[in-house]
């Protein structure tokens, strides 16, 4: 442990701690973006889905089916 001390300290000019630090700062940045991404995907589908029953029911003149009551 002490010879991994001494070589992050002595080779990378940076406390022991500050490593695993940075790794899990730059982890939880990218599960954020791919969060932020998938969540944009998600909403645009639903925006998209809503126009259409939208669109659906304007053009028949009657509301969209009801969706299926769940038991």
């Amino acid at each position: 442990m002490e010879a991994l001390y001494n070589w992050i300290h002595n080779t990378l000019g940076m406390c022991f701690y500050t490593l695993p630090a940075l790794i899990t700062g730059l982890v939880m940045i990218i599960i954020g973006l791919v969060h932020w991404h998938n969540q944009k995907k998600r909403d645009d589908d639903f925006q998209n889905e809503m126009k259409k029953r939208k669109e659906g029911q304007n053009a028949d003149g009657e509301g969209a089916p009801a969706p299926a009551a769940a038991e």
